[in-house]
């Protein structure tokens, strides 16, 4: 899949690159993202104002919506599978930025 990468501190890509497909945990799903929105949150965290611990590189990202396209197992991730959705990222601790986002 491509993804928009954060590299470091003021450091991003607005060109896509490759990254692997995510393969979806029991209960979970992988949604094929239509759109997501760039929030000032998300211009904050490029521009480097958010301090925390980074896993670079780093798929930025808050929120989106997409097709469900597989199922990693469950009934209701399972009865998703080609829903249309919106969907926020998944929680991190604070001060840690280490999943991936929604820009891919």
């Amino acid at each position: 899949m491509n993804a928009v990468l954060y590299n470091g501190p003021k450091d991003f890509e607005y060109k896509t690159k490759s990254v692997p497909i995510p393969i979806p945990e029991s209960g979970q799903v992988l949604v094929k993202v239509d759109y997501a929105p760039i929030n000032p949150s998300d211009t904050y965290l490029l521009n480097g104002y958010y301090n925390g611990d980074y896993d670079y590189p780093y798929i930025p990202g808050n929120e989106g919506s997409g097709t469900v396209i597989s199922s990693g197992g469950g009934i209701m991730a399972w009865s998703l599978i080609g829903k249309r959705v919106d969907f926020v990222k998944e929680t991190d601790r604070a001060g840690k930025f280490t999943k991936a986002g929604l820009y891919a």
